[in-house]
Formats: structure tokens, C-alpha cells, sequence
């Protein structure tokens, strides 16, 4: 445990996203110019060169594209679009439970798209004017409509027993790659267990934190899986990633490191294949961008190197490797030049929120939260009342003529916020 995790490179050959970065411009400037329907065709070749070409009529008014287990289907009629993406079908015996998942999702996750429910199958839907589809608007939708289907579908056939549309375009790992996955994943998780008693015994318990989510990111980077694992892995990463207080985000990247090590290797296996992309999963960007990126984490481990805090700045410097190439969020498209970044390009502000990896020895729990205000406060007080030397008068009663105008500011205090009860 005196040594760092050792970096392994990943036997998958490196992802490469597709999008057309350089042609945003012209995007952005064919909406502007009020050219719709060229807008929408300039969107589909920003996605992928040449993308709109591939109409499945003359007129090219319809599209069909595939993204791992759905096939996203754009269509426009009389100047508007609509999207369709059929989902699952529904066993009427878990038609409930599962509906309330995806209630779940059209009021929480989803933003623009909706599940729809017609008898027993369930499609993703969006339909707008053409004049509507402002592009970055449409970018999203597509891209929330191809991630939320494929990091969903899983899970929904595993728990419920749904039924896909068609049978994915998938590519299954071999046998010897899947027993190389198998034994790193075993390993990864393993050690994260043990980084966390040993910081525990250390008492550097904040440091737990990094040991479960470099576990998970290691994971992701070095087997890229699919399916239910990659669910549980986002999962994983979102709650150490939440705003719940920092020792239970470390408490629960532990019970999601003891549950994925009581994975079967059968499971393990399903999840284990290359899927065709409609949406890059990984956003672009060039190496000044990375360089920059990186600089400023870097310069901060190197400060904590000298001071030897060796293991924080491990940390940070492997955060924000990991970040870079791993990537399990979309960063916000916030360039250095104030403008906004082509939508699936590398923005700055993109890293996780990390605590500080020595919180718990500087007991630096951030700002306090901000105070009720009391009743008492000047706020509610008589604002006619003199004030001696820019304070109200320590002699200051509300007794005599004046209770009867604080009773009634308490009254109408507590009704407007819900707080008095009806006598």
C-alpha cells in the first residue's frame, strides 16, 4: 500500500470521435440565416461527414441510424421533425413497476425528450417545427434520446424481462479478452478496497474517495464495457460525484465496489462487447486543448510533491488523467474565449467535483450555510425605529404599542411562507 496504483494500458484500441468539429460555424450560420431544413442537414454532417446524405428517400426527408440497441428514426413532414426511437416492449405482468422507471426518467433525467407508451411498447419521442430546432437544441435531443436509450435498455431487460425491437449491432469480445477483463476488474476493485483500509488505518479517510474513483474510472477506460456494468458503473461515479455529505459518498463508492465484486462472470461476460454509435461517447478536442487542460492539476500536484504530499498529488495529477480520457460526463461547453463550444467538443470546467484530498486533516468543510433569519431580525422590526450609531438600540422593546405591528409582521411572515397553521 506504500506504492501508487500502476497505470495499464487498455488492449481496446483508442476511441476516436467522428464528429466534424470545424463545421459548427456553418451550422450556427445556416440557422441564423433562417435556412432550416439546410440547418438540420448541416447538424447530421456536423455529427458525422456526409451524414446527410444517407436519406432513405429522394427527397431526404427521412433518416435512420442506428446507436447500439435502438435505431433513431428522424423524419420531417410539413416543415416539422419529428424523432422516434422505439425502445422495448413490455410483459403486461411488469407493465407497472417498469412504467414507474420510466416516470422517473420523463420528470428527472430526460430534459427534452419523452417515453411514450403505446400498448405494450415503449418509444423515445420528439417532434418541434423546424424553425424550433435551434441546432445546439437538437444536438442534445438526439444525444439524450441515443445515451439515456443505451444506458437504460440493460437494466430494464434485466429487471423487468422487456424485449428489444430488433437485436443490437454488436461486436462480443473474445474469450481471451473477456478472461483479461475479468481478472483486471477483479483486481481493480480489490485494490480499492484495500487503499481505503489502509487510509482508514492512516487516518486519511478523505482519500478513500480517490481510491473508489480511480477503481471505477480505471475500469472504464482499460475494458470499456457496455450493458448493465456500464449502468452501474455511472451510477457508481455519480454518487461519489453528488452533493451528499463527503463520508457517505465514500461509504457508498465502497457497498458499489463490494456489489460489482459479487458480479457473476456470466454477467460480467454479457457486458463485454463494441457497440455501433450514432452519438459519440467521448467529446473532441486537440492536444493545446489538453495540454491546458491538464497544466494547472498538474502544477498544483507538483507544489504538493515538494511539500511531500505524495499522495495527494497522485491524486490529482491521476484525476485529471483519467478525467481527460475517460470521460464519463459530458464536460460544459464553456471555451476560454467566452463563446460557446460546438455541442460533443472539449470544453473548459469539465473535471468531477473532488474534495480536497486533505479535507479531513484541514477540516475544510467550505463555506458555512447562511443563517435563518429571526424574527428579531431589523428586517422585521419597526423600520422607524432610531438607530444609535448604525445599530438598533440595545434598549429596543417590543412591548407597549409597538408588539402589536411585530405580531402582525410575524403573522404575515409565517403565512407567506407556509409556516402558520390555520386556527
Amino acid at each position: 500500500m506504500n506504492q501508487i496504483p500502476v497505470f495499464e494500458e487498455s488492449f481496446l484500441q483508442p476511441m476516436t470521435s467522428v464528429i466534424n468539429s470545424d463545421y459548427w460555424g456553418t451550422v450556427m450560420k445556416t440557422y441564423e440565416e433562417k435556412k432550416f431544413r439546410e440547418s438540420f442537414y448541416a447538424v447530421l454532417d456536423y455529427i458525422q461527414e456526409g451524414l446527410s446524405s444517407k436519406a432513405l428517400d429522394e427527397g431526404k426527408t427521412r433518416y435512420s441510424f442506428p446507436h447500439g440497441s435502438i435505431v433513431v428514426n428522424l423524419e420531417i413532414r410539413d416543415e416539422h421533425l419529428y424523432i422516434d426511437a422505439p425502445f422495448l416492449r413490455i410483459p403486461a405482468k411488469y407493465l407497472l413497476p417498469l412504467m414507474r422507471q420510466v416516470a422517473e426518467l420523463n420528470f428527472g433525467t430526460l430534459v427534452l425528450a419523452q417515453i411514450r407508451l403505446e400498448e405494450n411498447d415503449i418509444y423515445f419521442r420528439y417532434d418541434a417545427p423546424l424553425e424550433l430546432c435551434e441546432p445546439y437544441k437538437l444536438y442534445r435531443v438526439i444525444e439524450e434520446i441515443c445515451i439515456q436509450a443505451d444506458s437504460n435498455d440493460d437494466a430494464f431487460i434485466d429487471k423487468f424481462v422487456a424485449q428489444r425491437f430488433a437485436e443490437p449491432h454488436i461486436e462480443r469480445f473474445s474469450n481471451e479478452q473477456i478472461e483479461m477483463a475479468w481478472e483486471k476488474f477483479q483486481a481493480y476493485l480489490q485494490e480499492a478496497l484495500q487503499y481505503d483500509d489502509y487510509y482508514i488505518q492512516k487516518r486519511w479517510e478523505s482519500f478513500g474517495w480517490d481510491a473508489y474513483y480511480l477503481a471505477f474510472t480505471r475500469i472504464d477506460y482499460f475494458m470499456r464495457p457496455q450493458g448493465v456494468l456500464k449502468t452501474e458503473l455511472e451510477k457508481a461515479v455519480k454518487d461519489l460525484n453528488s452533493s451528499t455529505p463527503f463520508n457517505e459518498k465514500i461509504l457508498r463508492g465502497r457497498k458499489a465496489a463490494e456489489k460489482l465484486l459479487k458480479l457473476e462472470k456470466e454477467k460480467f461476460a454479457e457486458s463485454m462487447y463494441h457497440s455501433k454509435q450514432f452519438i459519440s461517447e467521448k467529446p473532441t478536442f486537440d492536444v493545446a486543448g489538453l495540454q491546458n487542460y491538464l497544466s494547472k492539476s498538474h502544477n498544483t500536484a507538483k507544489g504538493e510533491m515538494e511539500k511531500r504530499d505524495h499522495v495527494g498529488g497522485f491524486a490529482h495529477d491521476a484525476h485529471r488523467v483519467v478525467w481527460a480520457d475517460v470521460l464519463l460526463h459530458h464536460p460544459p461547453n464553456q471555451p476560454p474565449n467566452g463563446n460557446r463550444c460546438p455541442p460533443g467538443s472539449l470544453g473548459q470546467g469539465m473535471e468531477p467535483r473532488r474534495p480536497d484530498p486533505l479535507g479531513a486533516l484541514r477540516k475544510n468543510y467550505g463555506p458555512k450555510p447562511e443563517r435563518r433569519q429571526s424574527l428579531r431580525h431589523p428586517r422585521y422590526l419597526n423600520p422607524a425605529k432610531p438607530k444609535e450609531n448604525g445599530r438598533y438600540s440595545k434598549n429596543y422593546s417590543l412591548r407597549g404599542q409597538d408588539w402589536h405591528g411585530f405580531r402582525l409582521r410575524k403573522w404575515v411572515f409565517l403565512k407567506t411562507t407556509g409556516h402558520c397553521r390555520n386556527q
